[in-house]
């Protein structure tokens, strides 16, 4: 019973270097994807909390995302908070897509990236400033001439529902 037991102990205590490594593999290669797709200028960010200024936090329970092609901008987001100056009814809010000017990348002492790029539609100027982590995760602020700034939460999608 106790030769058992000891073999029972050894083999376990083998095994579990072997699955941190795997684990470790695994973000690492989750990290490596993600600041690919970033790097190609291809990326979606499902956002799952608004922070809006003044405001206490709202948890999103509907699909609400960024999505970034190239120069093309694709903003599904709900917007809280105070308008200034906008067409009747609250107008389009954060939902548009438009061209990205100004883009610029780079990266932060975490190995993350940070992205900042401008929007014009019709209705204002957006300034986004993006903060990407390794694990995917992703923090979203936006500024505007005519609202409150708002900030997400997210990850960003590597091609599989989420």
């Amino acid at each position: 019973m106790m030769k058992k037991t000891f073999f029972v102990l050894i083999v376990t205590l083998l095994s579990v270097p072997s699955f941190a490594q795997s684990r470790e593999d695994r973000r690492a290669a989750q990290a490596a994807a993600v600041m690919n797709m970033l790097n190609d200028t291809t990326y979606t960010i499902h956002v799952t909390t608004a922070l809006p200024m003044g405001w206490r936090t709202v948890n999103l329970s509907s699909y609400y995302s960024l999505e970034v092609a190239k120069d093309t901008v694709i903003s599904c987001l709900p917007y809280f908070g105070r308008a200034y100056s906008v067409p009747y009814g609250g107008g389009k809010g954060l939902v548009f897509d438009g061209k990205a000017e100004d883009y610029r990348m780079t990266e932060n002492e975490d190995g993350g990236r940070e992205i900042t790029f401008s929007v014009m539609n019709e209705e204002d100027k957006y300034r986004f400033s993006l903060s990407v982590y390794p694990g995917g995760s992703a923090y979203i602020s936006v500024n505007s001439g005519k609202r409150q700034p708002i900030s997400y939460t997210g990850r960003v999608s590597l091609g599989k529902k989420e």
